[in-house]
């Protein structure tokens, strides 16, 4: 396996980090990841692991505000921003590796990093030949003021870069497997527990426009959530949202929101699903 660096110039023209893990031979498929609020790319080694050894390359930028790139905190000027950045990184990617044209390409975003592949995917459907939702939701469980959510779309305009805490559960909402929350909580490029007003507001509009625009996306189609997600809600409502004919909705019992970063059985269970689906959609 083969890890790569980089830094590309970001929509509004900021530095964004970026990395790529490449397999030894040429790639059967490539896989882009966007990341979740607060996080960064870094946090996805166990996919990667997973999956880079069966032929997949894999590629991520930390968003903007987020991680190893520029930004205030968990703070976006747009939403569309975000998807704009995940284009520009798809295209310095295939920059570096001109050879890898006409390979499947596949979507993969967790939590907030669920909603911006959603949007991409929806957009720019013919970017990818899959799509891949972990931790999605048609809404968050957020325990904040129900007075300051309603203000969110009001403090986006006249504070849009106030700092608050969304109140997204305890620490125990993230996963069962007391190691990964540990290496989250003590992850200096998290910044776990804040969220802007402007991204706060940019969130739930985004996650608004999802009953709409839901049924028009067709692309293949691969859900991954824990049963006990109390950060992401609305897993009721995924089989009838989405009607593709070709759809995988993988509900874990117990399980809770980082499935990827689960206890080591249950985490295997999920990670074994992502690469059977990904090999058979690359045939």
């Amino acid at each position: 396996m083969k890890h790569m660096e980089n830094t590309l110039k970001g929509f509004r023209d900021y530095n964004l980090y970026s990395q790529e893990w490449l397999p030894d031979e040429k790639p059967r498929g490539i896989v882009q990841i966007t990341h979740g609020i607060s996080e960064h790319s870094g946090r996805y080694i166990h996919v990667v692991d997973e999956i880079v050894p069966k032929g997949f390359a894999v590629y991520a930028n930390d968003h903007y505000g987020h991680g190893k790139s520029d930004g205030k905190r968990c703070y976006i000027h747009r939403w569309d921003d975000f998807i704009e950045d995940a284009k520009l990184a798809k295209e310095e990617f295939n920059k570096r590796h001109p050879d890898f044209r006409g390979i499947p390409r596949f979507l993969l975003g967790h939590s907030m990093g669920s909603v911006i592949a959603f949007t991409y995917a929806s957009l720019y459907p013919d970017d990818f030949k899959g799509l891949i939702l972990s931790g999605f939701g048609t809404g968050s469980g957020s325990k904040a003021s129900p007075v300051l959510v309603a203000l969110a779309n009001i403090l986006s305009v006249l504070t849009p870069k106030l700092t608050i805490n969304p109140k997204l559960g305890q620490e125990d909402s993230l996963t069962r497997d007391e190691n990964e929350r540990e290496k989250f909580f003590k992850d200096p490029l998290v910044s776990a527990g804040i969220i802007t007003a402007r991204l706060g507001s940019e969130i739930m509009k985004a996650q608004a426009s999802i009953r709409s625009m839901a049924p028009l996306l067709k692309i293949p189609l691969l859900m991954q959530s824990g049963s006990d997600d109390s950060i992401m809600v609305g897993r009721e409502e995924f089989d009838s949202l989405f009607t593709m004919q070709d759809k995988t909705i993988r509900i874990y019992e117990g399980l809770k929101h980082e499935v990827y970063n689960e206890l080591i059985e249950d985490r295997k269970t999920v990670l074994n699903d992502l690469s059977r689906w990904l090999l058979a959609h690359i045939q």
